[in-house]
């Protein structure tokens, strides 16, 4: 039996975010990592999906103003809100040879593009808060040799959230 159509399968791992100034609800700028299993190609795109983050409706980033840590200008990004809650960066590779497998990429985003962290934090377990619901923080991408479907990033400096469980204690008040 002939097999008809086979779909590449791309990953992306080392996917994380750190904010550079994580209070919730301030203008900040923040690092995006991830190292594709996959080459990516000239024009395709890694989608950083991040909800109940605000900034401006549109704005196009110049390669100067991610800030690419140790590569050189591999990126146009586009920042884009989809609706009032929920935003999405994207950005494009531009280069001439693309990006090869396994190149370990940062990506900072600087606090002049007027981006906000989420207003009531981001948990450990890189979820925010849309109205009641928590959803995931997600990187996508396009690459012909390997499509890659939202998967949750694998870590994320929490910001306004409490990192040790919060403990009550009861005790009479003659041992107090």
């Amino acid at each position: 039996t002939r097999i008809a159509d086979i779909q590449a399968v791309g990953r992306l791992l080392d996917t994380r975010l750190e904010a550079d100034q994580p209070k919730p609800g301030n203008v900040t700028g923040f690092r995006l990592y991830f190292r594709p299993l996959m080459n990516l190609e000239p024009s395709e795109t890694v989608v950083f999906s991040l909800p109940s983050f605000s900034g401006p409706d549109m704005l196009i980033l110049n390669p100067s103003d991610l800030g690419i840590d140790g590569e050189p200008a591999l990126f146009k990004g586009l920042w884009m809100k989809i609706d009032d809650t929920y935003n999405e960066l994207v950005l494009v590779v531009v280069c001439g040879d693309g990006i090869p497998a396994n190149s370990s990429i940062t990506v900072h985003l600087k606090s002049e593009a007027g981006v906000s962290l989420p207003a009531f934090g981001i948990s450990d377990s890189s979820t925010v808060l849309v109205g009641s619901n928590p959803v995931s923080l997600t990187v996508s991408s396009n690459a012909i040799a390997g499509p890659v479907n939202a998967t949750v990033l694998e870590s994320v400096a929490p910001v306004g959230a409490l990192i040790e469980p919060a403990k009550v204690c009861f005790c009479t008040p003659a041992v107090c």
